[in-house]
């Protein structure tokens, strides 16, 4: 009489039994995963990168100009305040064109024209 009542559970509870053993197990392994990630005390260093920011903050007027990679120049910005180009190589020139216009007058209007007077490479960084 039981197998009559409670058939329809076999094996459709099996399958969704094993599923959810297979999904503990992996959340045990997850957690396990997350603490160990979360003990790891300790901070990104970019040694030569930081030689640079220090050489540039040391060794340059505040109002040089400085030219390179889109990544290298965002900290170099951030870090030392220093006016900066981006190469043009990351935009595409659909992007130029729309974006030529406001730089113009913006330029004309409230900038002088500004020369790059150091270039920054990533071949500089290599030892």
């Amino acid at each position: 009489m039981v197998p009559q009542l409670f058939g329809w559970i076999g094996e459709r509870f099996k399958h969704q039994l094993a599923v959810y053993a297979v999904m503990a197990v992996m959340a045990v392994q997850g957690v396990a995963n997350l603490r160990a990630q979360w003990g790891i005390i300790g901070e990104f260093s970019n040694m030569p990168q930081e030689e640079l920011l220090d050489w540039i903050q040391d060794n340059t007027r505040p109002d040089s100009v400085f030219a390179g990679a889109m990544p290298t120049m965002a900290s170099v910005k951030l870090s030392t305040g220093r006016p900066i180009v981006n190469h043009p190589h990351y935009e595409d020139a659909g992007l130029r064109s729309v974006g030529r216009r406001p730089r113009e007058s913006r330029r004309v209007n409230d900038e002088p024209e500004r020369r790059v007077e150091f270039l920054t490479s990533p071949h500089c960084f290599t030892s």
